[in-house]
């Protein structure tokens, strides 16, 4: 379905790892609240959002996909493009929806619009217009990040260093999940450990 709600990103990379990008692009996207992943094995990852959710904890303003992006798409071209393309219609969706439900508030009980209820539409429509700029904005933040080569699960931190400073039991309690660090940095302290073995 074509839509004029879209925006895309793009960049070219001379020396591109595109699965190592893909890895990422996962990876900086997870925890994010949007329906399901699809790869289709061509290397463009296509991400569908929600468009509701009735858990009130899911709707944040960092979230990505929830009430504004119905899907999202990150492809590859042959010349080392990499295409980041956002699909908003769900935004565009729940922009119009308030909009008439406050529109049609006035008519169904009769009451005068006055220049305050005016004023009021004006800030819930730039209040939009602010949210859907964020959003772009975070699309945008992502996206780079994953080109980059950062993943956010680790931070912009040298963990094969620190790993290094740590002692043994320091390491093992990584290693067996008694600190809050992720998953990932467990497997490196694991791979430390191994090194330090030999």
């Amino acid at each position: 379905m074509r839509t004029p709600f879209k925006i895309s990103f793009e960049k070219k990379i001379k020396n591109i790892d595109k699965d190592e990008i893909i890895r990422l692009f996962l990876i900086n996207s997870q925890g994010k609240l949007h329906d399901k992943i699809e790869d289709n094995g061509e290397k463009k990852i296509i991400i569908k959002g929600k468009f509701f959710s009735l858990n009130p904890l899911d709707h944040v303003p960092w979230d990505l996909w929830l009430g504004f992006a119905n899907k999202t798409e990150l492809c590859f071209t042959g010349d080392n493009t990499i295409f980041y393309t956002v699909y908003f219609t769900y935004g565009i969706i729940y922009f119009i929806a308030v909009l008439l439900f406050f529109l049609l508030i006035p008519l169904i009980y009769s009451i005068k619009i006055e220049a305050q209820y005016l004023i009021f539409l004006s800030v819930v429509t730039a209040a939009f217009f602010i949210r859907l700029i964020i959003k772009i904005l975070l699309h945008r933040r992502l996206f780079n990040r994953t080109l980059k080569y950062e993943n956010r699960l680790l931070g912009n931190y040298n963990w094969t260093e620190i790993l290094k400073k740590k002692t043994d039991n320091e390491l093992r309690d990584i290693i067996n999940g008694n600190t809050t660090l992720t998953l990932e940095i467990q497997e490196l302290a694991k791979v430390e450990l191994e090194k330090r073995k030999k």
